[in-house]
């Protein structure tokens, strides 16, 4: 970022343009945030190919539209110009974000990077992505033998600790 204070904040990622949608410049949007009023007409979110590329743009438009959201962004008004968006990601100042009020909740970014601990003390590998779903987030866990989606059900999750940089689960037998 350009200037000492954008430099100094921390930045979530709140979604993915997945592709162009039409002629007139409206891309598909993965949303990796609950708050919906973060893509609404008039919000402004960086977007860019990463976070030191990323720049203010302010949304024209959101819709829902089959499950998904199609977003038209400032500046960005044809299909050639939506098709530079592809892939690129969308982040919002961490500040923006209110804190969560159960002591136990954690954001979905904080779990990335954690390392990932059987219930009986052996390590099976890092945290890499967190995929939301309806019924509960998949996290994509890197271990030596490679990708492990791990369903983060409640029931398989024995404890997250941020501070000591670990999540411990117990999974179904098999899995790992």
């Amino acid at each position: 970022m350009a200037s000492e204070e954008a430099e100094e904040s921390e930045f979530l990622l709140v979604g993915r343009v997945v592709k162009p949608h039409g002629l007139r410049g409206e891309v598909l949007i993965r949303v990796l945030s609950d708050n919906p009023s973060r893509f609404a007409a008039g919000a402004e979110l960086l977007l860019g190919p990463d976070l030191e590329s990323a720049r203010p743009v302010p949304i024209v438009s959101s819709r829902d539209h089959k499950g998904a959201l199609l977003v038209f962004f400032d500046g960005y008004h044809s299909l050639d110009d939506a098709e530079q968006l592809r892939e690129w990601l969308l982040f919002v100042d961490a500040s923006e974000v209110d804190d969560l009020d159960d002591e136990d909740a954690f954001w979905e970014h904080e779990v990335i990077g954690l390392d990932v601990v059987h219930a009986d003390g052996s390590l099976l590998g890092k945290v890499s992505e967190v995929f939301s779903r309806p019924a509960q987030d998949l996290w994509s866990i890197q271990t030596p033998s490679g990708e492990v989606l791990f369903p983060a059900a409640r029931e398989l999750v024995v404890s997250v600790d941020l501070d000591a940089g670990k999540v411990v689960i117990d999974p179904p037998e098999g899995l790992f």
